[in-house]
């Protein structure tokens, strides 16, 4: 008679790992598991990984000096793709330095709205995460520019 209740918990345990929203109010949940996931476009690039870095190569100005001293590295940032496409909840996960990582946060917060995540056909709250790959000279760090 053990194993009908073991089983019974089991299936409801389950359930509850697998549904990220049960129990909470459906409009403020944000997913980490959608299909599809959310999707950027850029200038006719539909690709999400492509598209953003054509954004940020046209929106964050890099001079192109060849001198020792470079600073290398990626910036993550998360934020929500909210139902709108809108963007919510902009940080920092991982930085390079601090002129860098508000040049990247300035970039992602100007984005145009992208289209939102699906999860049982309805546009849903979603998590993602973008990195921005730098490699600018140390000595320009001051004349860094983001272009709207």
């Amino acid at each position: 008679m053990r194993k009908p209740n073991f089983l019974i918990l089991f299936a409801f345990l389950c359930l509850l790992y697998f549904d990220e929203s049960f129990g909470q109010d459906k409009s403020k949940v944000v997913y980490y598991k959608v299909d599809p996931y959310p999707v950027f476009s850029y200038k006719n690039i539909v690709s999400t990984g492509d598209a953003c870095k054509a954004y940020f190569a046209e929106k964050v100005s890099i001079p192109k000096n060849k001198i020792e001293g470079y600073i290398f590295g990626k910036t993550y940032i998360q934020f929500i793709v909210e139902k709108d496409g809108s963007l919510s909840r902009i940080k920092v996960l991982r930085g390079v330095n601090e002129k860098l990582d508000k040049l990247a946060v300035k970039a992602v917060k100007a984005m145009p709205r992208w289209i939102p995540g699906m999860k049982n056909g309805e546009y849903v709250r979603t998590w993602y995460a973008v990195s921005v790959k730098w490699t600018v000279p140390e000595k320009d760090l001051a004349n860094l520019h983001f272009f709207k």
